[in-house]
Order: C-alpha cells, then sequence, then structure tokens
C-alpha cells in the first residue's frame, strides 16, 4: 500500500468545478422529471373530466331522447327550454289515460327535468355551458310553432373548469322526433 500523497489526494477527491457542473446536471435533471410529472398528472385529471362530464351528458341526452320519444306534443319551446306533453298511461287500445308537462332547462350550470304539476326537479347533469333546442316540422323545416312541429334538436355544450379556467370540453347533439303525435 502506498501511503498518501498530495498527488493522490488529488486524484481521490472531486475537485470545485466538477462538483459545480455535477449538480447543475442533477438539477436539470431533476427539473425535467417534475415538469413530466406534473404534465401527465394534468393530462390524467383532463381525461378523467371529459370521461365524466361526457358520460352525465350522455346520460342527460339519453333521459331527454326518451322522454322526447314518447311525448304526444311540444306545449312550449324557448331557444334554452321545452316543455313536452308525456302520458302517464294508456287504455287497451294504447290511447293515453293521463298525461303530464315534463319541462327541460338550463339553469347556471346545471340542466334539469322538472314536472311542471308537481314543482319536482331534477338535476339530469351539471359543467353545462349552453343547452339549446331547435323544432322541426314534418318536412325537416325549422319552425318555432310548437303546433306545427314534429321533431327537435338538442346541442348540449359541456365545460370542466379548474380555477376559472376551462380545462375540459365535450358538445353532443341529438335529433328526435314525437313517435306519438299524430
Amino acid at each position: 500500500m502506498k501511503p498518501l500523497t498530495t498527488t493522490n489526494a488529488r486524484r481521490i477527491a472531486f475537485t470545485l468545478t466538477e462538483l459545480l457542473i455535477g449538480s447543475a446536471i442533477g438539477i436539470v435533471l431533476a427539473g425535467a422529471i417534475m415538469t413530466t410529472f406534473s404534465i401527465t398528472t394534468r393530462n390524467f385529471k383532463a381525461a378523467a373530466n371529459y370521461g365524466q362530464i361526457h358520460r352525465e351528458g350522455r346520460w342527460a341526452v339519453d333521459i331527454f331522447a326518451k322522454e322526447f320519444r314518447s311525448a304526444t306534443a311540444i306545449t312550449n319551446a324557448t331557444t334554452n327550454s321545452i316543455t313536452l306533453l308525456v302520458p302517464t298511461g294508456f287504455d287497451a287500445q294504447g290511447e293515453p289515460t293521463g298525461t303530464m308537462n315534463v319541462r327541460f332547462y338550463q339553469s347556471g350550470t346545471n340542466f334539469f327535468r322538472q314536472v311542471v304539476s308537481t314543482g319536482a326537479n331534477s338535476t339530469l347533469c351539471s359543467n353545462v355551458s349552453t343547452v339549446t333546442f331547435k323544432m322541426y316540422n314534418r318536412l325537416g323545416q325549422l319552425t318555432t310553432l310548437t303546433s306545427s312541429s314534429k321533431g327537435c334538436q338538442m346541442d348540449i355544450k359541456l365545460r370542466k373548469t379548474v380555477a376559472s379556467t376551462a380545462q375540459t370540453e365535450d358538445f353532443l347533439s341529438a335529433r328526435l322526433t314525437l313517435r306519438n303525435k299524430p
């Protein structure tokens, strides 16, 4: 074994320059890893938000479609609200024995279904940016007259915001026909 000399001591220790360069490389690598982690986490959160708003929006459109197809008439309509006359029961000949008015509308960032006679509300989905309804006659032309309407198009735009910034958006649309309207 050789005794340590000044020249040997320099070879087994790092110089100040080597330590500074190594620290700088370590900081750059740590920053890159943290940035990648942050971006990946944000993307996973956006995908989860999209899945949530799409699922809720699809469910709301399905509920509206079911009610609309069974309705016998549109009793009132605006661009963001529609009221349907829905049968509650049928006799042996298939004629309605009772009806109820069901209103679909947006209030704030929620989309609601309301039974007009009781005032009972149910929230169909949240994170709603806009809901619009357009009515069509038997020929497929736009109309504003509820008496001549045979179909309706519902467009719903959903938006999930995080810290007042739109993070995820989705758009759903359905064009439906009143099956029970003579």
